[in-house]
């Protein structure tokens, strides 16, 4: 449990440190964060990701965004299925997402691929990206 709460802390550290507000992490975060029928999350990880975007005002967007019913992202070799893969956004970014959807029939691994769509403001400067060896420049 530590190593997964020092990967939220970094995760923050990251977001925390940018100058842009508009953040977005996108990933296998192992952390299932679908409720019960009493509406408790079972898996420690996701009830840790909940907590940690709540404590530090991040959104799981393809939470806010996907209904929680049959989401499968994992599927285990014994056939076991989770909901790992997640969208964590800033609340600036948040608002940019207009869509999100898991690609069910499409496996090239075993989780199956996410794929968020956004919208972004006219004018918007595209960060340049330095090439391996170089400096960026501002």
């Amino acid at each position: 449990m530590e190593d997964y709460l020092q990967c939220l802390a970094k995760i923050d550290a990251l977001a925390s440190s940018s100058d842009t507000p508009v953040g977005v992490i996108m990933g296998d975060l192992n952390a299932d964060p679908q409720q019960d029928t009493s509406g408790n999350i079972n898996h420690l990880f996701g009830q840790e990701l909940v907590k940690f975007c709540s404590e530090e005002d991040y959104t799981i967007s393809d939470v806010e965004l996907l209904s929680a019913q049959d989401i499968v992202t994992y599927v285990g070799p014994n056939g076991v299925t989770s909901w790992l893969d997640h969208l964590i956004t800033t609340t600036s970014a948040h608002a940019l997402v207009t869509s999100i959807e898991v690609k069910n029939g499409f496996i090239s691994s075993d989780h199956l691929p996410v794929i968020a769509t956004v919208s972004l403001p006219s004018g918007y400067d595209r960060p340049q990206i330095p090439q391996e060896g170089t400096t960026p420049t501002v």
